[in-house]
């Protein structure tokens, strides 16, 4: 029997009573307290210790053992195939099932609109978002603090983490070692593994067809796609403008850039400069943009520029006079305006690596071949 039969006017009463809300959730009302006091048990369990919140027991208690116990703390879980060991058992799962199950054993799951398969039900999600959803079918996750979006939240939240939270705000993960913090824990373990970690420590993870080892799953899948799996296993990234194709899309995304989009491909709307990526352009605009900078003027052209070095620069690369002589390369064909393009070139392309003097990092064991590239390198150690 219905209640609101038996009782109508307490009913008719309670609609009357302003209903509880839920501080998390604005949609959630309910007349009685019992029901939020459930709600909030149920679908809002808070860190103790920092803002995280979940709405899963099992999620808060990952959370916790990951976060905010130490090493010594911490009930590691043993890989009985190999060395590795995992805080939690979700990540040992996905290890035992990405490294030491057969692929026969393995319930794939696939797509539907092209041949890729996968091991996770999220990564099937994911590829479909990445590559056959329309972008009005996209659901955005976007900034509000910024103009950015982005497909998948743990992007986004990546993003704020980079870009907009205050050294205040963040959580930061110390290297008990050194000096060195980072606002990302997995960017601290890569960092102890590069930097401290003896060479006999490390959780190598071992090719089984030869000798290779890498520290990382992604990179030994890129070793098995590129050296042992067979050309009719293999996803193909073929080439929409020449019958070339490529075993990974970054790869293809280069050869499109390089051999297909022309010089022209981004233009500068003050001036002529022309280039092909917006780093370049970013760079070009330091000396362009600003009206109240260009104090000294090209004869040739009329545009303005801040001081006579970049006045030369563009003089060089702009106005190429008849009978200029190029600096040419002695190893190929390559041939550049200025000398310390050149020397930049061979460095690059022809020098044997026991010839060069190498820039070293001195957070990571990382080597670079010209001391801007470790400069922007050490600004991730740094962030």
């Amino acid at each position: 029997m219905d209640l609101g039969t038996i009782l109508p006017d307490f009913f008719e009463c309670s609609r009357d009573i302003k209903p509880f809300q839920c501080a998390d959730c604005p949609n959630f009302q309910t007349h009685y307290l019992v029901n939020l006091k459930h709600h909030q048990r149920t679908h809002h369990l808070h860190c103790t210790r920092c803002p995280f919140k979940t709405r899963r027991k099992q999620d808060l208690e990952d959370h916790s053992t990951i976060k905010h116990l130490s090493d010594n703390q911490i009930k590691w879980l043993q890989c009985t195939h190999c060395p590795s060991k995992f805080k939690i058992r979700k990540y040992l799962q996905k290890h035992i099932k990405w490294l030491h199950t057969n692929p026969e054993d393995i319930q794939w799951f696939h797509c539907d609109k092209c041949p890729s398969k996968f091991k996770q039900k999220i990564q099937l999600r994911r590829h479909v978002i990445r590559t056959h959803l329309h972008e009005s079918e996209i659901r955005w996750f976007h900034c509000k603090k910024c103009t950015a979006k982005f497909k998948y939240n743990s992007v986004l939240k990546r993003h704020v983490l980079v870009k907009h939270l205050t050294e205040a705000e963040i959580q930061w993960f110390q290297c008990e070692q050194c000096t060195a913090r980072f606002k990302e824990e997995n960017k601290l373990r890569n960092h102890v593994e590069m930097t401290h970690l003896p060479e006999d420590e490390i959780p190598w993870l071992r090719c089984d067809q030869c000798a290779t080892k890498v520290r990382n799953k992604q990179t030994l899948k890129r070793h098995i796609i590129a050296k042992h799996l067979p050309d009719d296993k293999i996803q193909w990234y073929e080439c929409d403008q020449c019958p070339q194709r490529f075993k990974f899309k970054k790869i293809l995304n280069k050869h499109v850039k390089v051999k297909h989009v022309g010089e022209t491909h981004i233009e500068c709307k003050m001036c002529s400069f022309k280039c092909k990526d917006e780093r370049n352009l970013a760079l070009h605009l330091k000396y362009c943009q600003s009206d109240d900078l260009k104090q000294i003027k090209c004869e040739l052209c009329g545009l303005g520029f801040k001081n006579k070095r970049c006045l030369k620069y563009h003089v060089t690369m702009e106005h190429v006079p008849d009978g200029f002589v190029w600096f040419e390369c002695d190893h190929c064909k390559a041939r550049f305006k200025q000398k310390s393009h050149l020397r930049s070139h061979v460095i690059s392309k022809h020098l044997p690596e026991n010839e060069i003097e190498w820039f070293k990092c001195k957070y990571c064991r990382k080597n670079f071949k010209f001391k801007n590239i470790l400069n922007r390198h050490l600004k991730i150690h740094e962030k």
